[in-house]
């Protein structure tokens, strides 16, 4: 290989060597100065009050007021009264003779802890 070569290979390594290592990070510098104060935004709004203002069949309307005096109404259509569903059921739980857990009289095939 010429002189000319090897000078170019091997500068190039040891440039791509030197492009990968990352050193540690050194400290960190001094804070800056404060800052500009900025401009005043606006003033917030928030909701004073939601009253129920109305009902027609399914339908209530609300009314919402705000801080700054403005208000705005929205309705919501309510679903119609369904039957009446079957009685719940409580279930028996005990503990029978051999210490199994029962749920109605059927065991559950796990036995009480004693303490």
């Amino acid at each position: 290989m010429k002189k000319s070569k090897l000078l170019l290979v091997l500068s190039t390594a040891a440039m791509m060597s030197l492009a990968s290592c990352s050193g540690s990070e050194g400290p960190m510098g001094p804070a800056g100065p404060q800052g500009a104060k900025g401009d005043k935004g606006l003033d917030g709004v928030s909701i004073t009050s939601v009253i129920k203002t109305g009902t027609s069949g399914l339908e209530d309307t609300y009314t919402i007021t705000f801080s700054d005096g403005n208000s705005t109404t929205f309705k919501i259509v309510n679903g119609e009264d369904g039957n009446d569903g079957d009685d719940g059921h409580s279930p028996a739980i005990t503990i029978n003779q051999e210490g199994y857990w029962c749920v109605d009289g059927t065991s559950l095939g796990q036995r009480r802890q004693r303490r």
